[in-house]
């Protein structure tokens, strides 16, 4: 009887995880087919592939601005949190360090939060100060959302880090800078690599925060929002296949790393 409940669970968790992938993954697949097919009279013609779909995408102005805005604030928010992930990491692992935990409560805060309350609450501060909304701001919200990614590998290799490595580079006359330079950087490439990685896809496809940031500036997600309205063209399959295909890459990209990293400590 419980070898059968084992078999009828199993069965069912395979069903689940079947139904979930499926779910996941087949929008994917239909944007991909219909950036390939052309459509006509509401239904793909599987008789004549073509690629012009990614090829058109050069001309379309709108899409590459908003895509090179979405690079620049990715990119931007992915630096400053790594950079603030090390500044703030090494202050929490100070045995003297005051307010640690509520420090750790204001980063973890917004990234466990809603986006929409994160991006009003962002929002309402910006107006108080009378601050114009641009890409500026539009980085700053993605760094508040970002940075628990970061902080947290960097904060969690810097807690397993020994003891004897400073006590070792203390005895050797090294200086704090030193010691930070050769000791403990060299340890944090790892997790500063994937922090940026993660946070770079992360930036890269927030919608709802952007909303309430930007300006006349757009992301590319922001933009492609604005399409859906009107529908989706075939260059607009081919460049929503294209930015997942990339993030996909990057995060599996940061997987690896991660998984090789453990491994070693």
């Amino acid at each position: 009887m419980t070898s059968q409940l084992e078999k009828l669970a199993i069965a069912l968790a395979g069903l689940v995880f079947v139904f979930v992938v499926m779910v996941t993954f087949a929008p994917i697949f239909i944007t991909l087919m219909l950036s390939i097919f052309p459509v006509l009279n509401g239904r793909p013609d599987f008789s004549t592939p073509s690629f012009e779909s990614y090829l058109a995408l050069g001309n379309q102005r709108d899409l590459l601005e908003a895509l090179r805005n979405s690079m620049v604030v990715g990119g931007a928010a992915a630096i400053v949190s790594a950079f603030l992930a090390v500044v703030l990491g090494l202050y929490v692992e100070k045995r003297d360090a005051i307010g640690k935990s509520f420090l750790q409560g204001i980063i973890y805060l917004p990234f466990v939060m809603p986006p929409i309350i994160t991006g009003l609450a962002l929002l309402l501060f910006f107006s108080g100060l009378n601050i114009e909304r641009n890409l500026i701001t539009v980085v700053i919200g993605h760094v508040v959302l970002v940075q628990a990614i970061t902080f947290r590998l960097v904060s969690t290799r810097l807690s397993n880090l020994s003891p004897s490595l400073y006590e070792a580079s203390a005895d050797l006359g090294a200086s704090s800078f030193q010691t930070f330079r050769h000791i403990i950087l060299p340890q944090l490439l790892a997790p500063l690599v994937v922090g940026v990685m993660l946070s770079f896809t992360i930036s890269f496809d927030e919608t709802l925060l952007t909303l309430f940031l930007s300006g006349s500036n757009n992301t590319l997600p922001v933009r492609l929002l604005g399409k859906m309205r009107v529908g989706f063209t075939s260059d607009i399959n081919a460049l929503v296949v294209l930015v997942i295909g990339t993030t996909i890459v990057i995060a599996l990209l940061a997987a690896a790393i991660m998984r090789r990293t453990s491994m070693r400590l």
